[in-house]
């Protein structure tokens, strides 16, 4: 069960768990709670599917879980941040898989599961270049680089044009 493989993974003493997958069923939901608890209490980050086409992601929607929606318009290089009302985050990327040449996106292998993993590699990266800091800190790292995309698109748009910068894993560029 998903349950116990989060449980796997924090006796293996893993950073990340990517989870692409989730249930719709509410009545997991104290389950998931307790795993998440868990996992935090370990210093294990869960990221997984919030919710799709209007179907709610156990545990992607529980709080301690790095909630990802799949952007169609998103960049797969980059990454966007939605304050939810709670005045938590959901994180959105790009719902594609790596590019096949020659092939239109939209006829390879796409979905939430592609913005999860997406999203997880962002938060592999962050983690990666501050080793020593709490997990939760990168993801205020991630948050923070967001705002600052936000912030600096406004700076840089000339009036009545449309600046577009991408957030990266590592820097903020025109796109």
């Amino acid at each position: 069960t998903l349950i116990a493989a989060i449980d796997w993974a924090v006796e293996a003493r893993v950073h990340i768990v990517n989870l692409s997958l989730g249930t719709s069923n509410a009545a997991h939901a104290p389950l998931f709670e307790a795993a998440v608890a868990r996992a935090a209490a370990a210093g294990v980050t869960i990221v997984a599917a919030r919710d799709d086409e209007g179907v709610e992601w156990f545990p992607g929607s529980l709080p301690g879980v790095i909630g990802v929606r799949a952007d169609w318009d998103c960049p797969r290089e980059s990454y966007r941040v939605e304050a939810l009302d709670d005045g938590g985050v959901v994180f959105r990327a790009s719902g594609f898989a790596r590019p096949i040449p020659g092939v239109d996106p939209r006829r390879n292998l796409h979905g939430i599961s592609f913005a999860v993993a997406n999203m997880t590699g962002f938060l592999a990266r962050a983690m990666s270049l501050m080793p020593d800091e709490a997990p939760e800190d990168a993801v205020s790292r991630l948050v923070r680089f967001a705002e600052l995309k936000e912030k600096l698109a406004a700076e840089v748009s000339e009036p009545g044009a449309a600046a577009t910068l991408e957030v990266r894993a590592d820097r903020v560029m025109p796109a």
